[in-house]
């Protein structure tokens, strides 16, 4: 319940950081103090610093799930590897944080004890050092009545990361059934990328049906195209799309051109366990748990891309648009 007492750090902040962008905390010497510092995040603070990883991945996960609008016939199939990434757009690289309301400290409860307002501060993408935000005057003076240091109140923001962007690769097969219809899986299997961090896993299935075959004269070719994707990072993040639209397409020689038009609605879940071991005031009891879920609209995506076709191996590639634009190249081994 922050806006009336501030809530806990968020642990998921590694993980989702690993998932993202492993290589920028590999390059700090001081990675571990780094994960200390994110840590100290509130319910609400952990989706605004951790937005442009939230949004990235709503972004990257269900591209290349197509490279066609033909769906593969009766029995026929692909199999193949898709990496995806979406870019951070330069409004996402700070945030303003958000100050508990109220708290109590030494018997005495103290109202807007961080002031009403804060300064910017980095989030995951952007870069320089995080805010510090100091208890106000009756806190402070409340502190050293108490014998403590007022800094010892004060709230820590982590500092950014110059994440750029956020990628995402997954092994992915089709295979065509009766009727024009193609089912797909895609994913991979939960691997243990840093021993913080936990396992990674993800998995999505998606549907795609020939508009084409009930036209009288079809001058291109059109599917209908519904999928889900997922992934986990331990026991801290999962993210969920579930997309919908039209995918029309062309072929010339060993080109084929598509778009697609779709829908998509992302869902996000952090969870993290408070750890509060001096009982500091300004956060929860030591060992809550609480999850945070950032507020993603449904937003319309629109794709184009093209697939080179070398008999059975084909190299496809495409870009979506959007606040996080982003950009899917896929190779597989297919028979249709």
């Amino acid at each position: 319940m922050f806006g009336k007492s501030y809530h806990g750090r968020a642990a998921v902040a590694a993980a989702t950081i690993a998932l993202a962008a492993p290589a920028a905390l590999r390059a700090q010497d001081t990675d571990t103090d780094i994960v200390r510092q994110i840590e100290m995040l509130a319910r609400e603070n952990a989706p605004l610093y951790l937005g442009p990883i939230t949004h990235g991945i709503s972004a990257a996960l269900s591209r290349g799930a197509f490279y066609s609008a033909e769906p593969h016939g009766a029995l026929g199939f692909d199999i193949g590897i898709a990496a995806m990434a979406a870019w951070v757009p330069g409004f996402d690289d700070a945030f303003t944080p958000i100050l508990p309301e109220q708290v109590t400290f030494d018997g005495r409860t103290f109202d807007d004890p961080y002031g009403t307002s804060a300064p910017s501060t980095p989030t995951v993408s952007g870069d320089g050092d995080g805010a510090v935000i100091q208890p106000g005057p009756e806190l402070a003076a409340a502190a050293v009545a108490a014998g403590q240091d007022p800094s010892d109140l004060a709230i820590p923001f982590p500092r950014g990361l110059e994440v750029p962007l956020v990628p995402f690769a997954v092994v992915q097969a089709a295979v065509g059934l009766p009727g024009g219809t193609e089912v797909s899986l895609r994913g991979f299997p939960a691997v243990e990328v840093h021993e913080e961090v936990g396992a990674i896993g993800a998995l999505g299935v998606g549907v795609t049906h020939s508009i084409s075959q009930y036209l009288p004269v079809p001058v291109l070719d059109l599917s209908a195209h519904v999928s889900w994707q997922s992934a986990n990072v331990g026991d801290y993040l999962d993210a969920d799309v579930i997309g919908y639209g039209l995918i029309a397409g062309a072929d010339a020689g060993p080109l084929s051109a598509f778009v697609a038009a779709v829908r998509e609605h992302p869902e996000v879940t952090i969870g993290y366990t408070v750890s509060n071991p001096t009982g500091n005031p300004a956060l929860p009891r030591d060992g809550l748990r609480v999850a945070a879920a950032p507020d993603l609209e449904a937003v319309n995506r629109f794709t184009a891309g093209a697939t080179l076709n070398l008999i059975a191996f084909k190299l496809s590639g495409a870009w979506t648009s959007g606040d996080y634009q982003a950009v899917a190249i896929k190779a597989l081994v297919s028979i249709r």
